[in-house]
């Protein structure tokens, strides 16, 4: 009995020590991970030389500055009962190859003794390195190679075919600079401002006397001037990229600009801000449509573009609502004002220019008429006086009438 306890703890002894000597054999040490994942290339046999892994490693980082391909090598004896695929999966995963947004990582695990070997790829490099491909790296560039014991030639020909292989990776981007409202930006917005007080100053003047079409010439012309200035004086108080983004900022500033400059006189002032500010608002837009393509302050960019689509949406509605009650003979009141004021001013501009042009003709007429006057007698005369006085008097009543205070005048007292 105590013969049979002692063989059973000698076989459990020897189970045990049998199972401890596979796992370390081919087990994920971490030192062996942690030396893969600085050195790239790593040869437990010592199957390759010190100048051959140096080789290798000087063109494993040409791999990866030219292609961006994080490729690294493990050259081990064995793997034990343990799959290829298995292993070099848990090593992948382990040490975690390649860029996390690029997943650009290659892994080549090689067990000697084993005569195994295995490409693990990322996923990122999939459709560059299929499969079909690694197989076939496999089979006529290591393969051949290792049968010879020509190992190092084997690694260096595969380096090479991955090195001028073309591969559609880019380097990973630092994340977009995100736009901080902190008192400098406050006060580089404050100064853009200011610096389009001109520009909005005569925008106003321009759209009250000639109308919103004709205007926009205007302000495009001094948009680009203003721009340059912007770009000149706030780019050199703070920065490049401050300066661009409040040049896209400029047609934001156009409803409180046009508010006040519009005259206090003018009837319906809000509507006509809202029209007057909304033709600058398709070159913010376009800009900072640019700016969310190019991925400069694309939080802010969007921000502001979702803000300009709600109110242009909020404009289109309150449009057509005006539509409905206007067909349903609501709002024509509104409309009536509105327009008649419009036919006023236009009348009134006509007048005064019809006045001037009667006055031009007149003062021709009477130039032309004078030299015939003076060669008439004393009795014509006096005869053609109480006649000019006639007419004088008649021509007073034929001046044309319709004129509408303006508003303006003086008053007094005693």
């Amino acid at each position: 009995m105590q013969l049979f306890k002692s063989m059973i703890i000698q076989s459990f002894l020897l189970f045990i020590l049998s199972l401890t000597v596979s796992i370390y054999s081919h087990a994920l040490s971490p030192k062996l991970l942690e030396q893969l994942k600085k050195e790239n290339i790593v040869d437990t046999t010592r199957t390759l030389s010190d100048t051959e892994i140096k080789n290798l490693k000087q063109q494993n980082e040409q791999m990866y500055q030219q292609q961006k391909i994080d490729f690294k090598i493990l050259m081990i004896p064995t793997i034990q009962n343990t799959s290829i695929e298995q292993y070099s999966e848990n090593v992948f995963n382990s040490i975690k190859i390649g860029n996390e947004k690029l997943d650009n990582g290659l892994l080549l695990v090689i067990a000697k003794d084993d005569r195994k070997m295995r490409f693990e790829v990322g996923y990122g490099l999939e459709g560059d390195f299929t499969d079909i491909q690694a197989g076939r790296v496999i089979r006529n560039t290591l393969a051949p190679n290792f049968k010879n014991s020509e190992y190092y030639q084997g690694l260096y020909q595969t380096q090479s075919l991955l090195l001028a292989k073309n591969i559609t990776l880019i380097a990973p981007t630092a994340e977009p600079e995100a736009l901080t409202f902190s008192l400098k930006t406050i006060g580089a917005i404050l100064l853009s401002i200011v610096l389009c007080i001109p520009l909005y100053w005569l925008y106003t003047k321009a759209t009250v006397k000639w109308g919103t079409s004709a205007s926009m010439g205007v302000f495009i012309a001094i948009l680009v001037f203003q721009i340059f200035i912007q770009l000149l004086i706030i780019g050199y108080l703070y920065s490049a990229k401050i300066a661009y983004f409040l040049c896209a900022l400029i047609p934001l500033y156009a409803p409180i600009l046009i508010a006040v400059f519009l005259p206090k006189d003018q009837t319906h002032k809000l509507l006509k801000i809202i029209l007057y500010s909304l033709p600058p608002q398709i070159f913010s837009v376009f800009g900072f449509g640019i700016f969310y393509y190019v991925d400069f302050f694309p939080d802010t960019s969007v921000l502001i573009l979702k803000c300009l689509v709600v109110i242009l949406i909020l404009i289109f509605l309150r449009y057509l609502q005006f539509l409905y009650r206007f067909k349903k003979h609501t709002e024509s009141a509104y409309l009536t004002s509105f327009y008649n004021e419009y036919l006023r001013k236009k009348e009134r501009k006509q007048a005064i220019f019809d006045e001037y042009d009667r006055l031009d003709a007149e003062k021709k007429s009477n130039s032309s008429n004078q030299s015939s006057s003076s060669s008439s007698s004393y009795s014509s005369s006096s005869s053609s006086s109480s006649r000019s006085s006639s007419s004088s008097t008649s021509s007073s009543n034929d001046r044309d009438s319709g004129g509408s205070s303006g508003g303006g005048g003086a008053s007094g007292g005693w």
